[in-house]
């Protein structure tokens, strides 16, 4: 009885929360027991999304195939699509959808989409000129050297923010790419958490290098201001606040 009462857009909404919810097995779950309904393109994307978060590229692809169909022209399920082809290993056939998509302006989040395709195909020279161009004009030229940062980011970080012969200007450039990194639209939410876990652990250690040192107080000050975004990427929102009202 309850399936037969729910509408195709109630299917959609209870589709969508539940992935927002962090739930991919649920809507996954729910997605099969209605699965033989028209539903509208959203649940169908979020359908998608649960099952690329849970690494079933295939099932992933069908399904944006599915949200395509009603939805050719939404840029964000064509970019969902692109992703989940280069997560599947067809790093050129999700290029060339890109370079599709791409077609009239070239648009912030297809360089971030160009990027990860050229990350998990091992092409970091092309991987560092999309992210490269990805950021503002006035991003970070004032403070620190964008490339030097980018070319860090596969994975390098980590252990770049620990080597004693970077600047501590270098050091607190390096934490705050991680807070940008944990922001990407392109990565799974895990991935985005396992990022910011590790801003938030790179942040502990240069809290208590630099806490009462009054040589490192614009430094200090940066972190503290980039330790919002980590919390935020992790959404400790109570700490956020706490956090802000201490600083």
């Amino acid at each position: 009885a309850q399936k037969s009462a729910l509408s195709n857009n109630q299917i959609a909404d209870w589709l969508q929360i539940a992935l927002w919810a962090g739930q991919d097995k649920q809507v996954i779950t729910i997605y099969n027991s209605y699965r033989h309904q028209q539903l509208p393109a959203r649940g169908y994307a979020a359908v998608a999304i649960a099952y690329r978060n849970l690494q079933q590229w295939q099932n992933s692809l069908t399904l944006w195939q599915k949200a395509l169909s009603l939805e050719p022209q939404n840029k964000d399920y064509q970019r969902g699509q692109i992703l989940t082809l280069a997560d599947a290993g067809h790093y050129d056939t999700a290029l060339v959808k890109l370079k599709q998509l791409n077609s009239g302006a070239p648009d912030k989040a297809n360089l971030l989409a160009e990027a990860y395709i050229y990350k998990l195909a091992g092409r970091h020279q092309d991987e560092l000129r999309a992210m490269t161009e990805s950021l503002p004009e006035n991003a970070s030229t004032q403070q620190y050297p964008t490339e030097y940062v980018q070319a860090l980011q596969n994975n390098q970080l980590v252990a770049a923010i620990d080597d004693a012969n970077l600047t501590p200007d270098i050091r607190a450039d390096i934490h705050a790419e991680l807070v940008r990194l944990s922001f990407m639209p392109t990565r799974s939410e895990s991935e985005r958490y396992a990022i910011a876990d590790r801003a938030l652990a790179q942040y502990a250690a240069l809290e208590i290098l630099w806490h009462d040192n009054p040589d490192r107080t614009a430094q200090y000050q940066r972190i503290q201001i980039d330790h919002l975004g980590a919390l935020l990427s992790r959404d400790r929102v109570k700490d956020v606040i706490s956090h802000y009202q201490r600083l």
